[in-house]
């Protein structure tokens, strides 16, 4: 099945293109955006090298959607919607605010979220409140989840990118390799050694209670 990765676009009066991560955009006469929904996948700022059919369109759909939707009680930029995956608008000044909303969350998950626990992210380094690494024994004091999504953020590119889809988006190791084009088995190798490093970078930043020796 064709996905849409890229587009090269030579518009009446275009004076220039911005590719993000999953959009391009084509300014018109600084006057008008032409706004290109990929089907491009990022994870954790890493551009994935498969497409996912249909996402750009789906993307653009929602959006403009909804847009059309509250287009009375917030004025937006939006002109028109040529094609399931463009968005045609005003070129505007942005108002930048970023959200994130979740349909549902209830229980332990809604529990832990609110008290801002990263639990969750810590089994999956491995970790426990005390652990033995390198033959020192460590007591892990509090590390914020920002903290620890920080350390994930300085691992290599491959490490972090295997790492952030199977423990945050919850990939299986076979959709990972589909989807970056590798071996389950490296994909299993790449999350060891993301754990390893992660395992280092959190040790340097925990007192040492006692030393193993033997």
């Amino acid at each position: 099945m064709n996905t849409i990765t890229t587009t090269h676009f030579n518009f009446p009066g275009q004076k220039s293109v911005y590719r993000g991560k999953v959009r391009e955009v084509y300014n018109i006469n600084d006057d008008l955006l032409v706004m290109v929904a990929t089907d491009r996948l990022s994870a954790f700022d890493v551009v994935l090298p498969k497409g996912i059919p249909y996402k750009g369109q789906i993307l653009n759909q929602i959006a403009t959607k909804f847009m059309e939707l509250t287009a009375d009680i917030v004025p937006n930029w939006l002109v028109a919607t040529p094609d399931p995956n463009v968005a045609v608008g005003h070129l505007c000044e942005p108002f930048k605010v970023e959200m994130v909303i979740r349909g549902y969350l209830s229980g332990h998950a809604a529990r832990e979220y609110a008290a801002g626990s990263n639990r969750h992210l810590m089994m999956e380094v491995n970790l426990e409140m005390e652990y033995d690494f390198q033959g020192h024994h460590y007591e892990l004091t509090h590390l914020e989840t920002a903290e620890l999504m920080e350390l994930v953020q300085g691992l290599p590119v491959g490490y972090r990118t295997v790492f952030n889809l199977y423990a945050i988006e919850g990939y299986s190791h076979q959709e990972i390799a589909d989807l970056l084009g590798i071996s389950e088995s490296t994909s299993k190798s790449q999350l060891n050694r993301a754990r390893t490093a992660l395992k280092e970078k959190i040790a340097s930043l925990q007192p040492k209670i006692k030393t193993n020796h033997g």
